[in-house]
């Protein structure tokens, strides 16, 4: 499962920029309105279409973030002799769920050149002397502060995740069509408890603080799941954590995401991430539309295992796009992750066919 990523040295392609003769990308197309004939179109072009790496992702400057990237069989000594040797801020520690393995944690990031340079070289750094395999994961954590103390900010949110987390599960199994094995244990899906916990969300939403609808949140679940709310310190603080003395205080943590040495995979999710948190608070949340998604999910049976988070859902998929990002390129950058290149199976960290450069 080792390959070589931040480079073209293993796939010979040319970049297709047809696409963006389809879907300027600048403009915000409405893709939900496509019709059927425009959507097999630009599933095609999407199919011929390799990401890149970019410079930045234009996501608000004060939004930060922190990532931690797990390795097994690893050459452990030459993992931490190139990272300490060049960054002062980039941590290595150990995991006990990992085999002869650990992980690479990042101090906190913003969406800035630099950022993304030093992701490029660390995600070498460890591709070159270990291997993602079957326990690896990628933790995304996100600076508290996006959302703040605004309760009803979190309960868009926690509408968001339970409306589309099958969505989203599937784009972070990034390089893959299907999720690791031990995802039920260490971070499951909570849509279907969100659901449950939808009544009493609503009524949190005016009457209590941002800290108490985040332990409606939790729901007494922990940290084991795939949105981790017990970091909060102050939801109003920006985290000023390194991680090497206070772990992970004032962040939600996204737990979802298989293993990746790959930047590109990394850059998309972190913007995904922040991209739906800032939605969440945004004047321009459509709480109508969701809602009615909501409750043709609720009319259905929501599987306890994976199945329907391996599935792909274009109408869900393009709804979702048309609502978190505002410009073409991002929708394009989010779909050619989840579509991938159209694979399904149902076996565990099933690899699909390479659609990054």
């Amino acid at each position: 499962m080792k390959y070589q990523v931040g480079n073209n040295k293993d796939i010979n392609v040319e970049i297709n920029t047809d696409i963006f003769k389809l879907l300027y990308p600048n403009s915000n197309d409405a893709l939900s309105e496509m019709t059927n004939s425009d959507r097999i179109y630009l599933m095609m072009l999407l199919k011929n279409y390799y990401l890149e790496y970019r410079d930045k992702l234009n996501i608000d400057k004060d939004a930060t973030f922190g990532l931690e990237i797990e390795f097994e069989e690893a050459y452990r000594d030459l993992i931490e002799l190139n990272i300490y040797s060049m960054f002062d801020d980039w941590m290595i520690a150990d995991d006990g769920s990992l085999s002869n393995g650990g992980e690479v944690k990042s101090p906190v990031l913003s969406d800035t050149k630099k950022t993304w340079i030093d992701l490029d070289s660390v995600c070498n750094i460890v591709n070159n002397n270990a291997y993602v395999l079957d326990n690896t994961s990628a933790h995304v954590h996100i600076g508290m502060q996006i959302l703040g103390n605004n309760p009803k900010y979190w309960y868009n949110f926690a509408l968001l995740w339970m409306t589309y987390e099958n969505v989203i599960s599937r784009f972070l199994y990034g390089e893959y069509v299907s999720a690791r094995p031990r995802i039920m244990e260490f971070a499951p899906p909570i849509s279907k408890d969100l659901i449950d916990d939808l009544d009493r969300l609503k009524r949190c939403t005016n009457k209590v603080t941002a800290l108490y609808i985040l332990k409606v949140l939790d729901g007494g679940r922990g940290r084991h799941q795939s949105v981790n709310f017990t970091n909060i310190a102050d939801a109003n603080k920006v985290p000023l954590y390194k991680y090497n003395t206070v772990m992970n205080k004032n962040t939600i943590e996204f737990r979802g995401a298989n293993g990746t040495f790959n930047p590109i995979i990394w850059q998309n999710n972190v913007n995904l991430l922040v991209k739906l948190l800032e939605y969440a608070k945004s004047s321009n949340f459509n709480e109508e539309v969701i809602i009615q998604r909501l409750k043709e999910i609720i009319q259905e049976d929501i599987p306890s295992n994976l199945d329907k988070y391996n599935r792909i859902y274009i109408d869900e998929a393009l709804e979702l796009a048309d609502l978190i990002f505002t410009n073409n390129l991002d929708k394009v950058y989010f779909l050619r992750q989840y579509i991938k290149s159209g694979e399904v199976s149902t076996k565990p960290l099933v690899k699909s066919k390479r659609f990054t450069m």
